[in-house]
Parts: structure tokens; sequence; C-alpha cells
């Protein structure tokens, strides 16, 4: 059983920045109903502000080797695109294992992946997740990169993060109050009409939510 006093007590999740950390948060009520609040959050889904710093966090990934979380689990929630020649997951989890063995920590690792199973980013799950009425959305944003492509291949398509930034901005208000709730730090994504998280018929979230069971538990 998964319960907020067990995850308090025993486990950390480490991930790569804010809007990681506000989707897992999210995540824990959908999946347990378990709320975490603005003091708890810092403490239980760590936001180490990118993949190169989680060395700076060693004192708290070693509570496990002390005794201080017995029983316990470190989470590495991370993107598996890695920017490099050999890029993508094997990259990236070869990487994360050299990490254990030269800082002396443990920790269970799951890397977002896109729909083909390669290299991906959270950005990669969230598109699987939008709600089906607004799918027209992303064949605007398809349009869009097959236009820039075709005025001159010296320009680089936009990373996924703006394509989520697009969907949210289209449907939040005009006003300051709407559009800042596109900002990572203020998303929900439990809001109704907006996101479709589908644990049943989404593989991709399907995958998250069983590695969440089993180290939580």
């Amino acid at each position: 059983m998964v319960s907020l006093d067990n995850i308090l007590q025993k486990h950390r999740i480490f991930v790569e920045g804010k809007a990681d950390q506000v989707f897992i948060r999210d995540m824990l009520k959908l999946f347990y109903d378990i709320s975490l609040n603005e003091e708890q959050l810092p403490q239980i889904i760590i936001n180490i502000n990118g993949k190169d710093r989680l060395h700076k966090f060693v004192p708290t990934l070693q509570e496990i080797n002390n005794g201080k979380r017995n029983g316990g689990n470190n989470l590495v929630i991370f993107d598996s695109d890695y920017y490099e020649i050999d890029s993508g997951i094997e990259t990236r989890q070869s990487w994360l294992e050299g990490l254990k063995s030269e800082l002396g920590i443990k920790f269970q690792c799951f890397l977002f992946t896109d729909k083909k199973e390669k290299e991906g980013t959270i950005e990669s799950l969230l598109e699987t997740c939008i709600h089906p009425e607004h799918k027209g959305i992303f064949s605007c944003w398809e349009g869009f990169e097959q236009c820039v492509k075709g005025v001159s291949e010296k320009y680089t398509i936009p990373a996924k993060k703006s394509k989520i930034y697009l969907y949210l901005e289209c449907l939040h208000g005009p006003t300051k109050k709407e559009k800042d709730k596109i900002k990572d730090p203020n998303r929900d994504f439990l809001e109704e009409g907006i996101w479709n998280f589908d644990v049943i018929n989404n593989p991709l979230l399907n995958e998250l939510k069983i590695f969440l069971d089993k180290h939580l538990s």
C-alpha cells in the first residue's frame, strides 16, 4: 500500500526540473490520492535543477545507506535524451549506473521515452496525455514544423517544451492570471479538459505507474 506516511518517512524522488516535480506531485494524487503540501513537496520530490547536479544531493541519497530511511527507496526520474553522438536511453542508463559506483549511492531509475521506446523527455509522455478534444493544436504544430523545414534547413525546430507550452497557451485565457498557469511551477496536470491520464490505454503512463507501484509500496 502506498501511503503519505510511508512516502514521508522512507522515500525520496529526484527529478530534473520544476515541471517534472509538479507532474510527479499530481501523479501521486491521481494514482494514490496522496496530496503533498508546499512544505512536503520539496522534501519528497526533489528538483535538482538539471541531471548533472545529482551529485550535490549525495547526503540525502545516502540516508538509505546509514539507516535513516530503512526500507525506503531513492527514485530518480529523468529524461532519457543525452545530447551526445551516442545518445539515448542506453547512454543515460550507463551514465547513471556509473554515478552509483562513483558516489557510493543507491537509487532506482525511471527514464522517460517516446512512443517508439527510444530517447525522450517528460514532454514525450505529456504529448500522449493531451485531451482528445484538442489534438488539432498538435496538428497545427506539425504544420508549423514542416513549414519551417521548407523555408530553410538552417532553422532549428523548437524543442518539445515549446510544443507543450503552446498547447497550454492555446487553452488558457489571455489574462496574466491565466497565462501564469502555463509556467512550470503553476501547472495543474489534474485540470479536466486539458489532460487525459488514462493509465489503462496509455502504455507510457502505465510504465510510470508500474515503476511507482513497485518502489513506493
